[in-house]
């Protein structure tokens, strides 16, 4: 048996040892990740349901104490986010423009709370999250071939680098020369917003159709020299992967002006009876001539068939429609190299039922080097908004009070949420010119009040 002093003397030695023996440090807290945020009340003072709640896909990237983030919202669409995190602790602050997130992440490390706060509009709320399986992200990285519908002979080489928060590109055009544009593109989506360096009120905005085998957009220029009504013009453009223009493109569109524009709507003043004209178009000829253009294009409940019209340049022409359908032959008398229209033909709406789609369901050059593969195919979209009474000459003024403010942000952010069905002033709303209403429109009319633009 161990005396006292012998086994007293054995405990001191154990703990002076243990003592010795550096403590186990706790692993630093690294929030990337996907995660869904949701948050509660964000439009109180904006005049929505109070219950509303906006469940956001977000991917957040840490390195150190550094933190970037791109958010997926369905009313306030993406939103992109700076901030910092305290390692040790899990506490984190994120920002966007006036957007702000405050949180913690719990001790589950799966887990946030906090809250977040809307500058704009003074509103305040709670937010919680946790993290989910991988989010499947679209990227559009790489070299593109890219033409404006305008101008179809002044080809470009379009090379994106995406990021997670900020991307970049070069547009390499010949006749226009190297442009470097910098922005966002939306890893959820594909929808790329790219501002040119060089110029500064000049925005590509566009999206990337099935299978990102194309991007269709348009270049926004603003003009604000007179500063209670800023000026818009729109060039609509495509883009294929690179070496892939060589196929040819068949679109869908409208022309107004003597230019291809992806948008199809009713003109103020016309009723649900009367028909959008579009036209079938061949804005790329396949590489070495084709003899004509076989296409099937659909649509849904919300349009039906007017009647079509088949081009001079047709030396023979044929359509078949049915409710929700249309097929479509123009033949050449010979070999060709057309571009141009080739069919208008007219879809009536069903009533005020907003937007919709036309889409080119198939398409093929006849005639054409079958090597070559098959036509890019680019659909448009269609309006079916009634135009209603009222009417602003102020841009951003959706309430007609002749002057831009806050609630007219709040009024368009209903709207695009589908909390309500008109807007007084609904024209005016459309601050982007495309001939859709949505969350880039509610962030111009922000830009607006808040002195940005």
């Amino acid at each position: 048996m161990l005396r006292p002093l012998v086994l007293l003397a054995i405990i001191v030695a154990l703990a002076v040892s243990a003592a010795a023996q550096p403590a186990t440090a706790q692993e630093p807290i690294d929030m990337s990740g996907s995660w869904q945020i949701s948050f509660l009340g964000l439009f109180d003072n904006l005049l929505f349901d109070d219950a509303l709640v906006d469940y956001c896909s977000t991917v957040i990237e840490q390195v150190g104490e550094e933190l970037s983030a791109t958010a997926s919202c369905p009313v306030l669409n993406t939103l992109t986010f700076e901030g910092t995190i305290d390692p040790g602790t899990g506490s984190f602050s994120l920002s966007s423009g006036g957007i702000s997130w405050e949180g913690q992440i719990l001790s589950d490390g799966v887990s946030v709370t906090g809250t977040w706060a809307w500058r704009f509009i003074g509103s305040t709320g709670s937010l919680t999250g946790e993290r989910i399986d991988d989010i499947e992200l679209v990227d559009i990285s790489g070299i593109w071939d890219f033409v404006f519908l305008d101008d179809v002979s002044n080809t470009c080489a379009l090379d994106i680098e995406q990021g997670l928060v900020s991307s970049s590109a070069v547009l390499d055009c010949d006749q226009l020369g190297v442009s470097t544009l910098e922005g966002e593109i939306d890893p959820f989506t594909g929808t790329l917003s790219l501002q040119r360096v060089d110029d500064l009120e000049t925005i590509l905005f566009g999206e990337p159709g099935p299978d990102a085998r194309h991007i269709s957009g348009d270049e926004l220029s603003f003009g604000f020299s007179d500063s209670s009504s800023p000026s818009l013009s729109v060039r609509p453009f495509v883009a294929v992967p690179a070496g892939e223009l060589e196929r040819g493109i068949v679109l869908v569109g409208c022309r107004r002006q003597n230019m291809f524009l992806l948008f199809c709507g009713r003109q103020p003043g016309l009723q649900s009876s009367d028909g959008i004209s579009a036209e079938l178009a061949v804005p790329v000829a396949p590489s070495g001539g084709y003899t004509g253009v076989e296409a099937a294009l659909s649509w849904p409940a919300a349009l039906a068939f007017g009647e079509a019209t088949p081009s001079d340049q047709c030396a023979n022409a044929a359509a078949v429609s049915t409710t929700l359908s249309l097929s479509l032959t123009c033949s050449f008398a010979d070999q060709s190299d057309f571009t141009g229209d080739l069919v208008s033909f007219t879809v009536t709406c069903a009533g005020n039922t907003g937007a919709t789609v036309l889409e080119l369901s198939g398409a093929s050059f006849i005639g054409a080097d079958p090597d070559l593969g098959p036509p890019a195919l680019i659909g448009a979209r269609a309006s079916c908004l009634a135009p209603l009474p009222g009417s602003s000459s102020l841009l951003g003024d959706t309430d007609c009070s002749e002057e831009v403010t806050s609630i007219d942000a709040a009024l368009t952010l209903q709207f695009v949420a589908r909390l309500t069905g008109s807007l007084a002033c609904q024209t005016a709303s459309d601050t982007t010119k495309d001939g859709r209403i949505d969350s880039r429109d509610v962030l111009l009319i922000l830009q607006m009040v808040a002195g940005l633009l």
